[in-house]
């Protein structure tokens, strides 16, 4: 189970390099970068995550500040993110299992809503 999960573990790793990548080729914004994991403190994620935030601040000479916000199943997390300002200091640090949880923050597009709403006649 730890081997699967630190897998995991480390597919978000690589994920969130291939981010850094398409930043780090643009200008570096000035000030702190921060890395929100949506998982307690201790497990494989944060860690992971500590480890990576430790070696790319050394590279870039920025303060990489790693906030865990484990509450609402990643929802807090994904909000955090979705609801910071868009200049490219925030990211958001995370397996697969987090994203089920988009679909759910975003607003609906299909009519079944306003279907919802309708009065009989």
């Amino acid at each position: 189970m730890l081997a699967r999960f630190g897998t995991r573990g480390l597919i978000a790793l690589a994920m969130t390099l291939c981010l850094i990548a398409r930043i780090a080729a643009q200008d570096l914004p000035s000030g702190t970068i921060t890395l929100i994991v949506p998982y307690a403190p201790g497990g494989i994620v944060d860690v992971t995550s500590r480890l990576y935030a430790d070696a790319l601040s050394r590279r870039l000479g920025l303060t990489i500040v790693v906030e865990n916000r484990p509450a609402g199943g990643g929802a807090v997390a994904i909000m955090s993110v979705k609801n910071a300002s868009p200049d490219g200091r925030t990211l958001l640090v995370h397996p697969g299992t987090t994203l089920k949880f988009v679909s759910l923050l975003a607003p609906a597009t299909s009519s079944a809503g306003s279907c919802a709403r309708r009065q009989p006649s």
